[in-house]
C-alpha cells in the first residue's frame, strides 16, 4: 500500500492557538543571500540573514553564493482602516477589433480552389 497523503484542513489550525500580534517593528535594512544546495539535491533559494541555512528538501547545509543588502520602504498600513493600495498601474490595451483572416483551404481531388476572401481593414 502506498504512503498516506496528508491534506491541509484550516479547521485543524484554529486562530485561537496562535498568539495575537499587536505591533511589529521591522528592521530598516535586510541582508538577503542566494543559496544553493549540493549538486545531488539542486535546491536554490533566497535566505534572509539570520534564518536557517539548512535545505528544506534534503537537510544539508546550503552554500551562500551572493549576498545583497536591501533597504526597506517606510511602513504602510496593509489592513484595516486607512489601508492604501500599492498596486502598480496597469497598462490598458487598445480597443481595436480583430481583423478576420482567411482560413487555409485544402483542395479535394479534381476540385478548383475557392477564391480567398478579401480582408477589410477597419
Amino acid at each position: 500500500m502506498g504512503a498516506k497523503t496528508t491534506i491541509f484542513h484550516p479547521k485543524d489550525y484554529p486562530l485561537r492557538d496562535y498568539p495575537k500580534v499587536r505591533a511589529v517593528e521591522f528592521p530598516s535594512e535586510l541582508t538577503v543571500a542566494y543559496a544553493v544546495c549540493s549538486r545531488k539535491c539542486g535546491s536554490r533559494q533566497f535566505i534572509v540573514d539570520g534564518s536557517t541555512q539548512v535545505c528544506e528538501y534534503c537537510g544539508c547545509l546550503m552554500f551562500r553564493t551572493e549576498v545583497r543588502r536591501y533597504i526597506l520602504e517606510p511602513a504602510i498600513r496593509a489592513f484595516g482602516k486607512g489601508a492604501k493600495s500599492r498596486r502598480a498601474p496597469q497598462k490598458k490595451k487598445p480597443n481595436k477589433a480583430l481583423e478576420p483572416t482567411p482560413g487555409s483551404v485544402t483542395c479535394r481531388a479534381d476540385a478548383r480552389p475557392a477564391p480567398v476572401p478579401v480582408v477589410a481593414h477597419l
